[in-house]
């Protein structure tokens, strides 16, 4: 199960997710579809499937600047710095 999520989260975009995130992701669809992972063409699309889900469930919330994250995150003057952590908050749809 353990190399199953590392090929997933292979992906730049996905590699931020947590393991068990994925993992319960990978178990929810393995319950619904019966994939022989053993055979590899199985295994890929299975792949692709858990991915295009994580694309939808994650993605959603992610905006366009969110790039801009590391840069802002090197700016923080402390953590009484609001202005720099309420910049990075609005680089997430979900705030």
């Amino acid at each position: 199960m353990q190399s199953l999520i590392e090929e997933i989260k292979d992906k730049k975009e996905l590699r931020a997710l947590s393991p068990d995130f994925v993992g319960s992701i990978v178990k929810e669809l393995l319950e619904k579809r019966k994939a022989n992972l053993e055979k590899k063409s199985e295994r890929k699309a299975f792949i692709k499937e858990v991915r295009s889900v994580l694309h939808s469930v994650y993605g959603v919330f992610k905006k366009s600047k969110y790039a801009k994250r590391n840069k802002l995150l090197k700016e923080i003057a402390g953590v009484d710095d609001i202005e720099t952590h309420n910049k990075i908050l609005r680089l997430h749809r979900s705030t």
